[in-house]
């Protein structure tokens, strides 16, 4: 499996469309480095990243793939 180096996104306190075009997603480093395409997407995790002891929350709906 080759996993994908994260795509940071800033989440506001309002609601808002976030775009993550598949380019901007990189394969991590790997011996054997290969073109992604999203073809053999099998997890997308989203990760809030904060300061140690203050409170996150994060809302997603209507995901949805595209090139």
């Amino acid at each position: 499996m080759h996993k994908a180096a994260p795509a940071p996104f800033s989440a506001g306190a309002v609601w808002s469309r976030v775009r993550i075009p598949f380019a901007a997603l990189k394969q991590e480093r790997t011996a054997a480095p290969v073109a992604f395409t999203g073809r053999d997407l099998l997890m997308l995790t989203l990760v809030i990243a904060r300061p140690p002891g203050s409170f996150g929350w994060l809302e997603v709906d209507n995901v949805r793939f595209y090139k």
